[in-house]
């Protein structure tokens, strides 16, 4: 069921197991040795600054849908991962030398260590949520990353968003539209 880039990926696991088993002396040669992946180009999609308006602006009723708006807006305005802004906790929030206020921590996937400067939009989120939150608890109620996404469509429909909500989208509008087009490398 997997797609071109997906099945290519586990071909690559393959490949590294293969590697394995030769410098370990379980095999001789590699099966897979004139045998080259074609991934596909994959399009990368951002939300423009039209669409974060209109999100931003939504007047929602349920209390779970205004939590997971307001956790998808933060992942555009700092660019955490979804496995990362599951354990942002007030330890991970640090002020500056010159007061401003950043997020230090270590990426779960690849344990390589992160600094993000909290922009304004970022900080009126924060805010409302450790005003709610006591000082040993995690900062956002986040939901599962399925239930978080399913959500999303919901926020997507009612913003009349054509674009595919999820949460790794605010991961690329973090780096095209909040960063890149203002100027940032």
């Amino acid at each position: 069921n997997c797609r071109t880039n997906g099945a290519n990926n586990q071909l690559q696991r393959l490949k590294k197991n293969i590697n394995f088993s030769i410098k370990s002396g379980y095999i001789l040669t590699n099966p897979m040795q004139s045998f080259a992946l074609k991934f596909k180009a994959v399009e990368k999609i951002a939300l423009n600054n039209p669409e974060i308006k209109a999100i931003v602006n939504l007047k929602l009723q349920r209390d779970t849908l205004k939590k997971v708006r307001d956790v998808f807006l933060f992942q555009c305005y700092t660019g955490l991962s979804y496995s990362d802004i599951v354990r942002l906790d007030i330890s991970h929030i640090v002020k500056a030398a010159k007061g401003e206020l950043w997020i230090k921590m270590k990426r779960k996937k690849t344990d390589v260590s992160f600094s993000i400067p909290l922009l304004p939009s970022a900080l009126k989120i924060l805010n409302q949520y450790l005003e709610q939150q006591g000082l040993d608890k995690l900062i956002f109620p986040v939901l599962s990353n399925q239930k978080m996404n399913d959500a999303l469509k919901i926020i997507q429909e009612l913003a009349g968003i054509s674009k595919s909500l999820t949460t790794h989208l605010a991961r690329h509008t973090f780096a095209t539209t909040i960063t890149l087009s203002n100027g940032v490398p």
